[in-house]
C-alpha cells in the first residue's frame, strides 16, 4: 500500500524534483512572452512581474489538482498527484511573500512527512478531495489579483467575476473544506489540516477588510 511519505523519496520518485524545474522553465517562457508582447506587463515593477508569472503557474497547478479531484481514484495516481503538488510547494516557496503563505506551504510539506498515517485508499482519497477544494478556490483569488494588476475596467464583468470568486472561495474554504475534515475517518488528517482551517478564517477576514475598505469601489 502506498503512503504519502513515499512521495518524498527522490530515489524512487524523481518527478517531485522535476516539477520545480518544469515550472521554472514555464516561468521563463511566460516572462519572455509577456515582456515582448504585453505593454501592461512591461510597465509593472519587477516584484509585480514576478508575482504575475508565479500566480499563473499556481493557476495551472490548481487546475490540474482540481481535475484530479474528480477523475482520479487509483492509489498510484493519487500518489502521483501528491508528488506533483509537493514539488509545486517546494518551487513556490521561492516566491511567497507573506508569513501566512509560508505557514500554508510548510504545512502542506509537513503533511507529506506524516504520510505513514495516510496509508489507506479512503484516506488518500479524502486528502485528494481536500487538496481539490483548496486549490480550486486558490484559482479564483489569483484571477481577481491578476485583474486588479492588469487594471481591468470596473465594469459589470469585473463585478460578477469578483463576486462569484468571493462566493466560491468562501464556499470551498469555509464550507466544503471543513465538511471534508469532519467526515474524514483519520484523526491524523484532521490534525494535519487544522492550521489550514485557521488560515482560511484569517484570509476570510483579510478579504472582507479589503472589500469594505473606505476606498473600495
Amino acid at each position: 500500500m502506498y503512503t504519502v511519505l513515499e512521495i518524498l523519496d527522490p530515489r524512487n520518485y524523481p518527478s517531485i524534483w522535476i516539477t520545480p524545474i518544469v515550472l521554472q522553465l514555464n516561468y521563463l517562457l511566460m516572462q519572455t512572452f509577456f515582456q515582448q508582447y504585453s505593454s501592461t506587463y512591461s510597465s509593472l515593477p519587477a516584484h509585480k512581474k514576478t508575482e504575475v508569472i508565479a500566480r499563473l503557474n499556481s493557476i495551472l497547478v490548481g487546475a490540474s489538482t482540481s481535475i484530479a479531484w474528480f477523475y482520479i481514484y487509483a492509489p498510484e495516481d493519487i500518489v502521483l498527484i501528491g508528488r506533483l503538488f509537493i514539488g509545486y510547494l517546494i518551487y513556490d516557496m521561492a516566491y511567497v511573500t507573506t508569513s501566512s503563505m509560508v505557514i500554508h506551504h510548510v504545512t502542506g510539506i509537513a503533511i507529506c512527512y506524516s504520510g505513514k498515517y495516510f496509508s489507506s485508499l479512503s484516506v488518500l482519497r479524502n486528502v485528494l478531495s481536500i487538496m481539490g477544494a483548496l486549490e480550486s478556490s486558490a484559482i479564483v483569488i489569483s484571477l481577481c489579483w491578476l485583474m486588479n494588476t492588469a487594471k481591468y475596467p470596473q465594469n459589470r464583468v469585473n463585478t460578477v467575476v469578483k463576486a462569484g470568486s468571493f462566493l466560491y472561495w468562501t464556499t470551498m474554504r469555509l464550507g466544503v473544506f471543513p465538511y471534508l475534515l469532519y467526515i474524514s475517518d483519520s484523526y491524523a488528517v484532521k490534525i494535519a489540516f487544522l492550521p489550514i482551517l485557521f488560515l482560511n478564517i484569517y484570509w476570510f477576514k483579510v478579504i472582507l477588510e479589503y472589500i469594505f475598505r473606505p476606498t473600495s469601489i
